[in-house]
This record gives structure tokens, C-alpha cells and sequence, in this order.
């Protein structure tokens, strides 16, 4: 998820909220993936303070995504 992110492959996003659901490290690396992407699956789990990634999600919408299209 890491290099998927880094060279700007797109993962669908039935398959990306499977890896979010995943338990550590996927999740976290599917974190990464997102907030480095900027996609939307982020706000969801900023909106939800209950998700386990709430604060990573939060963070990576207070400071944007890296890669830009």
C-alpha cells in the first residue's frame, strides 16, 4: 500500500475499506495510502470517533494529501 501510494496507483475502493478494516499494519498502511491519495474514505473515518483511525484521518485532513493528480 505504501509503494501503491508513492506511484500513484489507484486502488477501488471496495478494496481499500477492506484494507482499512484490516487490523495493524494493514490498517494503518491503508491510512497511509489514503491520506497520502486524498481519498474520500478519509473523511468517513475523520467523521466516525469511534473508527479506530479517527486521529490519523483527522490529522491527514488537517494536512492534505501529497500526491496530487
Amino acid at each position: 500500500l505504501v509503494e501503491l501510494a508513492h506511484n500513484r496507483s489507484r486502488v477501488p475502493d471496495d478494496r481499500l475499506s477492506a484494507f482499512l478494516q484490516e487490523p495493524d499494519p494493514v490498517g494503518r498502511r491503508a491510512l497511509y495510502y489514503a491520506g497520502m491519495m486524498g481519498r474520500p474514505a478519509l473523511r468517513r473515518i475523520a467523521e466516525d470517533s469511534a473508527h479506530r483511525l479517527h486521529e490519523g484521518a483527522r490529522w491527514w485532513r488537517r494536512h492534505g494529501s501529497v500526491i496530487t493528480s
